[in-house]
C-alpha cells in the first residue's frame, strides 16, 4: 500500500472510463496490459502520460521482443516509462490530483492517477469446493494441463 493512497481518488479500469474531462497530467501505476492499454491512449489524445511500473520491463508475462515494441511506442506517442519503481506516498489537497513520490525520491504531479496493477481473483463465496472444484493457493481455479478442473464431470467429452 502506498502511504496517502487513501488522500486522493484512485481510478481502476472500471471507473477509468467515468471521466468527462481529459486529465493535463496522468499517472498510471502498472505495466502490465490494461496500463499499457491506457496510458497509450491518454498520451495519444493529449495527457502528459507517465506509467509507473516496479519491474525492470513493462509487460513482464510477454516476450520480451514483445515488450521492447510496446515500451518504444509508448515513448514514440509522448508517454514516460518509470521502471524498477514504486510510489512511495501521495500528496493531495483536493482528493483528485496530487503529488506522486517514487521510492527513489522522484515526484510526478498528477491530475488523475489510475491502478492497473493486475487482477486478484474473488471466487471465495462461489462455493467452488461443493461443486468439487480445487482453487490454488492464490485463489485461482485449479486446472489440469488440458484445463480441466477437477471437477469428475470436467473430464474428456464423450466420443
Amino acid at each position: 500500500m502506498i502511504d496517502g493512497a487513501g488522500s486522493v481518488r484512485i481510478r481502476t479500469s472500471e471507473d477509468f472510463w467515468d471521466l468527462t474531462d481529459l486529465p493535463t497530467r496522468f499517472v498510471v501505476l502498472g505495466g502490465g496490459p490494461i496500463g499499457c492499454e491506457l496510458g497509450q491512449a491518454m498520451a495519444r489524445l493529449g495527457s502528459q502520460v507517465t506509467i509507473v511500473h516496479r519491474g525492470r520491463r513493462i509487460l513482464p508475462k510477454e516476450d520480451e521482443d514483445a515488450s521492447r515494441i510496446i515500451h518504444d511506442a509508448l515513448l514514440r506517442d509522448g508517454a514516460t516509462v518509470r521502471t524498477s519503481r514504486t510510489g512511495a506516498s501521495i500528496s493531495s489537497s483536493d482528493g483528485e490530483s496530487g503529488v506522486l513520490i517514487l521510492d527513489d525520491g522522484s515526484t510526478i504531479e498528477f491530475d488523475v492517477i489510475v491502478a492497473a496493477l493486475g487482477r486478484a481473483p474473488r471466487a471465495d463465496a462461489l462455493g467452488l469446493e461443493h461443486a468439487g472444484v480445487r482453487t490454488d493457493a492464490d485463489g485461482y481455479v485449479a486446472v489440469h494441463a488440458t484445463l480441466r478442473t477437477t471437477n469428475p464431470g470436467s473430464g474428456p467429452p464423450a466420443t
